[in-house]
């Protein structure tokens, strides 16, 4: 017997539908419907705003947790899902999407006018994207036996204030906070070990976040300018952050007056770019600032290098708007674009005895071959010619 996948596009996918209610058939010129498919699409239909699952589906796609996908059922108008209390695959409480057993949230409908939600105590890991710009949420339950969180979880959640991740949470997801823009408070389970790129991207309320002590890898990372792309660190966009902490016990990271470093503080990780310094001396024994690092720190007029450092990554000092003048150390390599956004920026002074790079009149070389090449042109530099 032929079996049909019902795809997005027979029920308007990214077009009109007209239908705000919608009731998947079981069957289709007699054949059974098993399976929700999207063909990559992300909406199943925009303005749907109730959708009835029926027994026969058994796949809904991109729901496993395992593919970094958004699931088919979406829509950002949503109010309900209801699945046949004889589907043997999938359930339905409350208008959200579950596995059978709802030890899997798979979809919270993001249309909902509830403030508040409680997850079932059977749930034990929440899919990718399951509450993906549910605006109207302000807290959430997350209960005590949530393990996994999927990547951009919460995406969109802008109204989401505070939220407590408890301890039996051992994996966070990719962008698991991005975009909530009123969060301005979160505790960490403190058994989680990867903050990854994007967790908390955009934040904008957001002031400080404390580093459990089993976290060994955070994302402060962007991709190199030739690649592309959007920039992936773990606090970008976080404009009023003032300080990052770390849990003393912490193996891999720790912070100086709310600087985070690694351990040994040979790597300048993440400079809160809402601290209210005008200054600011880098400790001697850093060897490298990080991509990144200083972004968006337009508090900063000035910062001092210590002769320890050996390297300033791709796009370090991004956006340091009142940033005057910097001195390079004899041993450090600029990856270039360093300055990139530095509008005020007038003059770079190389050390003499660099061997990577070299500056005149105030404009930064590097030192190629022999040979020169024009890596900044200071932004600030009020010369009419060059």
């Amino acid at each position: 017997m032929f079996k049909r996948k019902y795809h997005s596009r027979l029920c308007g996918g990214d077009g009109d539908f007209r239908n705000k209610n919608h009731e998947i058939p079981e069957a289709i010129y007699g054949c059974p419907v098993t399976e929700i498919s999207n063909h990559r699409c992300e909406v199943f239909a925009k303005n749907l705003e109730t959708l009835t699952i029926p027994k026969t589906i058994k796949v809904i796609e991109e729901i496993s947790g395992l593919e970094y996908n958004q699931p088919v059922v979406c829509g950002d108008v949503l109010k309900s899902i209801i699945v046949s209390p004889e589907n043997p695959y999938f359930s339905s409480e409350n208008g959200a999407l579950y596995d059978k057993e709802k030890t899997l949230l798979i979809k919270y409908p993001a249309g909902r006018s509830n403030s508040f939600f409680e997850l079932p105590e059977t749930v034990t890991a929440i899919g990718n994207f399951a509450f993906n710009n549910s605006t109207n949420l302000e807290q959430i339950d997350l209960g005590s036996k949530v393990e996994k969180i999927g990547g951009d979880t919460f995406n969109g959640c802008s109204s989401l204030e505070n939220i407590i991740l408890p301890d039996s949470i051992v994996d966070l997801g990719g962008g698991c906070f991005n975009n909530c823009t009123s969060l301005k408070s979160i505790t960490l389970s403190q058994q989680i070990t990867r903050i990854e790129g994007y967790t908390f991207g955009n934040c904008i309320a957001l002031e400080s976040v404390s580093i459990p002590k089993n976290v060994s890898f955070i994302d402060t990372s962007g991709p190199m300018p030739a690649a592309g792309g959007c920039y992936l660190s773990a606090f970008s966009g976080c404009e009023n952050l003032t300080a990052i902490t770390v849990d003393k016990d912490n193996e891999f990271y720790t912070d100086e007056d709310g600087i985070l470093y690694d351990k040994n503080k040979e790597k300048l990780l993440h400079f809160p770019c809402k601290k209210s310094n005008i200054s600011y001396c880098v400790p001697d024994g850093v060897q490298e600032i990080s991509g990144h690092a200083f972004c968006n720190c337009t508090n900063l007029c000035e910062i001092s290098l210590p002769d320890s450092l050996t390297r300033i990554s791709y796009y370090a000092f991004e956006n340091c708007t009142n940033l005057t003048s910097l001195k390079v150390p004899q041993k450090t390599y600029i990856a270039a674009p360093a300055f990139r956004g530095c509008t005020s920026l007038t003059s770079i002074e190389v050390a003499p005895e660099n061997p990577f790079h070299k500056s005149i009149d105030g404009v930064l070389f590097g030192t190629y071959n022999e040979k020169l090449k024009l890596d900044t042109y200071p932004a600030g530099k009020t010369d009419k010619e060059y």
